[in-house]
């Protein structure tokens, strides 16, 4: 192989590798705010079981609050706000914790490959380089 090919080769591989940092360090960004995406989300939906039981005050009973306003509001309350609470927590929340899941393993793998495309790049640079020194070195 000519020096001329073995440094165009050089000049080649360094430009993927900038190519592959550049894709490298979005990759890690998105795995980043995703991983502090869903430590909010987890916060977040602490919070909502940790309020859960207030949405049951004040107690209403018969002595408390009677007629046709109390009966609608227990209604509402009962079917409409908690019925959609729970399903914010048993239903929503898993299907969104799974999505987070595996957005966050696909990053991993993303970022993996990324890394080892760059490794495998580096690899093949200093065995050019090797090569070009043993050319110069034998004129």
């Amino acid at each position: 192989m000519s020096l001329e090919n073995i440094s165009a080769q050089i000049s080649s591989i360094h430009s993927q590798i900038n190519g592959l940092n550049q894709s490298l360090q979005i990759k890690r960004e998105q795995f980043n705010r995703l991983i502090k995406c869903e430590q909010e989300y987890h916060h977040m939906i602490g919070s909502l079981e940790s309020n859960y039981s207030s949405i049951r005050q004040p107690e209403l009973s018969g002595e408390t609050w009677t007629g046709s306003n109390a009966d609608e509001f227990r209604r509402i309350r009962e079917q409409e706000i908690i019925q959609s609470f729970k399903d914010i927590l048993d239903v929503q929340s898993n299907q969104i914790e799974s999505r987070l899941s595996d957005k966050i393993n696909q990053l991993r793998m993303e970022v993996g490959a990324l890394e080892s495309q760059i490794s495998y790049q580096r690899s093949r640079l200093y065995n050019l380089q090797s090569e070009r020194r043993t050319l110069i070195a034998n004129g």
